[in-house]
């Protein structure tokens, strides 16, 4: 958060008032460790003055830091959630919890990465007990350090206790907001935490005691405490894990991998370098082309832009997450290169919107377009401004329905799983995100687990006279009205193109039948421009295939500057018209020719006066 230089937006002195109520909330969230007397044997008397500072940092989050004496003691996080710094670490190095890590893991950690659960040394008296979210201060427990360094970053835990143990100490355990040498340490005194060595004690394992040391000293008290990851003489990958396979708490191959992935893997500025990347290889390449010959897809919602134009941009033809990133959250990325004056974003109901391009920014400009992987068989990218007939598809079109929590209930319970809410999922996305909420709440009814317990948030997907009714829920029938309460979205895909992602129901192909002129029949077939369909090419097929008269004619009351065509064949023709759609543009659910509706074929007949 604080790995570069941050901007100072504004700087005030915090009235009496709100320096009882911060005071008042910090007591709160850090009890029972925390006590009103420490905060004042620690040299924050009840009337001292508070400083709030509201600054920005290079990825755009704002951040408020509260500085006592000069010095930076507590910061506000984009969460809202109140952290202390390492000054206040080591003022109150007994009032906060604290992981334990080994001296090689803590090299990284304090060039910005995150502490992955293999790399937790568990001491004899085992893992504190944490819930996602929970503030976290890390230190060293090794052989030369028996006793525990002083902590020497901050972070907010991702799991709870119990689930890192049910995982087997796999994955990402905490996400570290602020180190020792990063730019909000170097905002105070500049001050290093006292780290000579202790003596052996019941601190750590037995087995540590044979342990190699792995580490200088100058990691902790030299001229800097920003250790680089490849300094000379520190520690390769193989050496580290070689180091950590005889440990208690890394008795696996799948531990040890972890390990490795500390070491080597992608950090958030090689993850960040990758997603502007792709934002620019999406701006020029494929967004401005568009909004150059018709601005009609502006405005464009950030979910859209972020999955039909930049997923598609990634060097390599690969993804990126933006939760690996140091944005964290689409909208705060957006809003970010608005601010560097990429793009103009608003806000709107909730959803990011995309309004404008700079086109003359000079990264733009400047910018150099890769080369991308060829799109493999049913790949997809945005549509761009061409009128060329486009050619026979190699597979079939698909169509995914998409969904973005919007309604009461669901936006709190992706936050508290820690998704981001302006994302779109797959249905079994959701339902997985509801199970794993309703798992970590302690939500399942105890005596018949296919049932939910209600709680706060998920009282919310009820109406008003079932809340006073109903206290539990089935587990489909709770997936069914969390899906009924997002926003719905589709992304149509169709061969040799971008994918489409927009709100709502995908529009269907209208098939008609109908008398005109007396006694003659027709068939009519609207909305093929949808799926890059071409009305003329389709005509002179259908033409041949019927062996009847076909036309093409502007559909009445569509855009002058985008018309929309409808094709007209002679004769009652749904079932040939679906086995064309079918086998030659590879609409799927047409039947197979028994022109059935269906979620992209509409087939009404007038003639009959029903719908098929």
């Amino acid at each position: 958060m604080f790995k570069r230089p941050f901007q100072i937006k504004s700087q005030a002195p915090v009235r009496s008032s709100d320096r009882r109520k911060l005071r008042a909330d910090i007591l709160a969230r850090f009890s029972p460790l925390l006590l009103e007397d420490d905060l004042n044997a620690a040299g924050w008397k009840t009337g001292d003055e508070v400083v709030h500072e509201k600054v920005e940092t290079s990825n755009g989050n704002v951040v408020a830091i509260y500085r006592i004496h000069n010095q930076p003691w507590w910061f506000r996080a984009a969460d809202e959630r109140i952290y202390p710094s390492v000054y206040t670490l080591w003022l109150l190095p007994n009032s906060f919890v604290v992981l334990s890590t080994h001296a090689f893991v803590m090299g990284k950690l304090l060039g910005g990465a995150d502490l992955m659960l293999p790399g937790v040394v568990i001491p004899k008296a085992g893992l504190p007990q944490l819930r996602p979210g929970d503030p976290v201060s890390v230190n060293v427990l090794d052989r030369k350090h028996p006793d525990g360094t002083p902590s020497l970053c901050v972070g907010q835990a991702l799991v709870s206790t119990e689930d890192a143990k049910a995982e087997g100490m796999r994955g990402k355990g905490v996400y570290i907001l602020h180190w020792t040498g990063d730019w909000l340490w170097k905002s105070g005194d500049k001050t290093k935490a006292d780290v000579t060595e202790g003596t052996a004690n019941e601190g750590v394992s037995d087995d540590d005691e044979g342990q190699e040391e792995v580490i200088s000293d100058s990691a902790f008290d030299g001229d800097t405490v920003d250790v680089p990851v490849r300094e000379e003489g520190f520690p390769s990958a193989e050496e580290r894990i070689a180091d950590v396979q005889d440990a208690e708490d890394t008795p696996n191959q799948d531990a040890i991998d972890e390990i490795a992935s500390v070491a080597t893997g992608p950090t958030y500025e090689d993850v960040d370098g990758l997603l502007q990347q792709a934002l620019l290889q999406a701006l020029k390449v494929k967004l401005l082309p568009v909004v150059e010959s018709t601005r009609e897809v502006l405005p464009m919602a950030g979910s859209t832009f972020f999955s039909a134009y930049i997923q598609t941009s990634v060097p390599g033809g690969g993804k990126v997450d933006v939760a690996k990133t140091s944005y964290k959250k689409l909208s705060k990325f957006l809003k970010a290169q608005d601010k560097r004056g990429l793009i103009k974003v608003k806000e709107m109901k909730g959803e990011v919107m995309i309004t404008g391009i700079n086109k003359l920014h000079p990264e733009i400009v400047s910018f150099q377009p890769f080369r991308q992987p060829k799109l493999s068989q049913g790949a997809a990218s945005v549509p761009v401004a061409s009128t060329a007939v486009p050619p026979e598809p190699a597979g079939s079109i698909t169509v995914s329905n998409l969904y973005k929590p919007h309604g009461t209930g669901t936006k709190e319970v992706f936050a508290e799983a820690g998704k981001d809410v302006h994302v779109l999922y797959t249905a079994s996305e959701v339902r997985e995100v509801v199970q794993q909420y309703v798992k970590d709440k302690g939500l399942v009814h105890s005596e018949d687990p296919r049932k939910v317990k209600l709680d706060l948030y998920l009282v919310q997907l009820l109406g008003k006279e079932e809340q006073k009714q109903v206290d539990v829920i089935g587990r489909d029938e709770l997936g069914k009205r969390f899906l009924e309460q997002c926003q719905s979205h589709y992304e149509l895909v169709i061969p040799g193109e971008e994918p489409i992602v927009r709100k709502g129901a995908p529009p269907p192909i209208l098939i008609t039948i109908e008398r005109r002129h007396g006694n003659k029949v027709v068939t009519k077939v609207s909305g093929l421009e949808t799926y890059s369909i071409d009305p003329e090419k389709s005509a002179e097929d259908l033409r041949s295939r019927c062996g009847t008269g076909t036309t093409v004619q502007p559909q009445a009351g569509s855009n002058p500057t985008r018309p929309q065509y409808e094709l007209i064949v002679q004769g009652s023709k749904a079932k040939e018209v679906c086995e064309y759609l079918d086998e030659r543009w590879r609409v799927p659910f047409t039947g197979r020719g028994n022109a059935k509706s269906s979620s992209l074929i509409q087939v009404t007949d007038k003639v009959q006066n029903k719908r098929q």
